[in-house]
């Protein structure tokens, strides 16, 4: 303890150099907590379609039809037809969308103005998926006008079974049926990887806690149809979008493996901008430091000369330099972790699933990393005062500090 009241009066002494190091060292902090995000990110999408997915992630992807209805005619001739030239196989199709048909569940979530999001789904999207189920039901036969829902873990006061009835224009009744509550934290494949995102703030699974998986045979105009390749991804692309073509409809596809290696590349990107920037502010750090250390030992003589007298040994002046650095560093640590989090919490506090991944990846690997650097520039930053002290005999600091 008396070396660390020692070191912060040192601090104190030196108000202005332990405040320009303190910038310093948090500028350095930030930005290699800045890189590790960047570098967390790729690996922890991976990571999820890996968990997520029953499959492999290399030749799994999704394919949107732009500007036309997603069940056309035009649209289902193509399909159709890519299957029959095993081009592909359509696994199954889905859709997202913001709805305001059952207000009664969106309510049991805090939502009084009634919209739920509503992941659309064929019934054989579910073998894609690893779900697993707080409670489930057997799911009936799908048939029109009645729905099957899964509900998200946060539905879980809702009972299994439970059915809503939705009154229609044409005086028809739809039918929604409860099959089943999801456990806590399940995730199912994103749309989002078919829009060509590659940039580490879209994630390619849903969290499924405050959504509703639907299955029926009626489906929004516009979703993603999930396929799996039959053939490399060149020569599919090329025969997809003849059959496009062919059948007067335009498409954009995307593979899991693709979206996650432009998502590495733009995330190689952003990296190399921070590491440089990182580099630069570093060098500045140590030469700055070192310069600091080697002033305020030449200026504080006296200082170390009263320890000398006091009692201390040169081992004691040593530990109290490096408890000096380790408080400078523990202070720019919280600063530049505060910074960090704040940063990208606020950023993306509007997309849920993105907030989550900042969350794990900020918990589980930055805070270990930033203090595994903090660790590592007390060392480097500590190397010229051992030097200095070792160098300077107890009575040559003595004598030239006037005591």
């Amino acid at each position: 303890m008396k070396w660390i009241i020692i070191a912060w009066d040192q601090i104190r002494l030196n108000k202005k150099i332990s405040i320009i190091l303190v910038v310093f060292i948090t500028m350095s902090i930030f930005l290699i907590g800045v890189i590790s995000f960047y570098n967390n990110i790729f690996s922890y999408s991976q990571k999820q379609c890996e968990q997520v997915l029953t499959g492999t992630i290399d030749n799994i992807g999704l394919l949107y039809v732009e500007n036309g209805d997603f069940y056309s005619q035009k649209a289902q001739d193509f399909i159709n037809e890519a299957m029959d030239k095993k081009v592909v196989k359509f696994i199954g199709s889905i859709s997202s969308l913001e709805t305001d048909r059952l207000p009664e569940l969106a309510r049991l979530q805090g939502n009084e103005q009634g919209n739920l999001t509503w992941i659309w789904a064929d019934q054989t999207v579910l073998g894609l998926c690893n779900l697993e189920f707080y409670k489930k039901a057997e799911m009936t036969d799908i048939n029109k006008n009645v729905y099957h829902l899964y509900l998200g873990y946060n539905f879980k006061k809702v009972k299994v079974g439970t059915q809503y009835v939705v009154k229609q224009e044409d005086g028809k009744d739809d039918v929604y049926v409860v099959d089943g509550i999801l456990k806590k934290h399940q995730n199912f494949i994103s749309g989002e990887i078919a829009s060509g995102a590659a940039a580490g703030t879209t994630v390619a699974v849903y969290n499924m806690d405050n959504r509703v998986l639907v299955f029926g045979d009626v489906y929004p105009s516009s979703g993603f149809w999930i396929y799996e390749s039959y053939k490399n991804p060149d020569n599919m692309k090329s025969e997809l979008k003849k059959l496009a073509d062919k059948n007067g409809i335009q498409i954009q596809l995307s593979s899991l493996n693709s979206y996650l290696k432009n998502a590495q590349i733009e995330n190689e990107k952003i990296r190399m901008i921070f590491s440089r920037m990182f580099g630069v502010i570093l060098i500045g750090t140590i030469i700055i430091n070192l310069s600091m250390c080697a002033l305020s030992f030449i200026v504080n003589k006296k200082q170390y000369g009263v320890l000398y007298i006091c009692g201390f040994s040169e081992k004691d002046l040593v530990i109290i330099y490096i408890m000096e650095n380790l408080l400078k560093s523990f202070i720019a640590l919280i600063i530049a972790g505060a910074g960090i989090y704040v940063m990208f919490t606020r950023l993306f506090v509007n997309n849920y699933e993105t907030y989550q991944m900042i969350q794990n990846i900020f918990f589980a690997h930055i805070i270990k990393i930033l203090v595994e650097e903090m660790l590592i520039l007390v060392l480097i930053l500590s190397i010229l005062p051992v030097i200095l002290i070792k160098k300077y005999s107890p009575q040559m600091i003595v004598k030239e500090g006037g005591l």
